[in-house]
């Protein structure tokens, strides 16, 4: 993959974007209305819709849910939580829980497989609140900055060191940088302001409030806001 990957949007705009159906492991409870729109075996991103209840006895991998359209019911022990759209959770491998949608509800997703049998993480479900302080994080170097340094915030809600997945809320002041080779696949879902992503072979797009896109590591990508930008991030690397 040499590009970034857009997987929601909320305009018309048509977006290089290609989906394949599928599921994401074994006994993957959602395969029949997954789309698949990055798989590199480990790493995948995409969507999914659904429409009903379901009880799932043991989820077959990690996975990030940010819902982008309709609200989600989640029952977990005893603890019970909707999450509408722009909201986000974590769900680890091996969770029992019941999903329920009000009507026909929809999510992007982060997926991560591989085998944690044997991991003392537990499995539950992690549930970013929307309203928790964000904490100044360091700028970006000056040698990468096209702008004046920027201010940055961040608030890590979720962190696996095992599988090597960190997910939460940032934002930042306006900024410019220069192309950077992606280290890492990070997944971005915007919720305030607007952000200008670009390529090295000449791609742009511009993301705005409830669209989310994918870097892929390996892409060399630029970034241009010109006005206060906040995402829900997940990192895998």
């Amino acid at each position: 993959m040499n590009s970034f990957v857009t997987l929601s949007s909320t305009d018309d705009k048509v977006r290089a974007t290609k989906f394949e159906s599928g599921g994401v492991s074994d006994n993957d409870p959602f395969s029949q209305s997954r789309r698949i729109a990055y798989d590199d075996k480990r790493t995948r991103a995409g969507t999914v819709t659904f429409d009903g209840s379901k009880t799932i006895e043991k989820y077959p991998h990690w996975e990030l849910l940010i819902v982008t359209e309709g609200s989600l019911n989640f029952t977990f022990a005893t603890t019970e939580v909707n999450v509408s759209a722009g909201g986000a959770l974590v769900v680890n491998k091996a969770t029992r829980f019941r999903i329920t949608a009000d009507a026909s509800a929809k999510w992007v997703f982060l997926s991560v497989t591989t085998d944690l049998d044997g991991n003392p993480e537990p499995a539950v479900l992690n549930f970013f609140d929307r309203d928790a302080p964000l904490f100044e994080s360091p700028t970006l170097d000056a040698d990468i900055l096209v702008s004046s340094p920027p201010t940055c915030r961040n608030h890590r809600m979720h962190v696996r060191d095992d599988i090597r997945v960190r997910a939460g809320v940032w934002d930042s002041t306006p900024y410019e940088r220069v192309y950077l080779e992606q280290k890492e696949h990070e997944l971005m879902h915007i919720t305030q302001g607007e952000v200008t992503f670009s390529d090295n072979e000449g791609r742009d797009e511009v993301y705005s409030v409830g669209d989310t896109f994918l870097v892929p590591k390996g892409v060399h990508g630029k970034w241009k806001s010109t006005a206060h930008v906040a995402k829900i991030y997940a990192v895998v690397s």
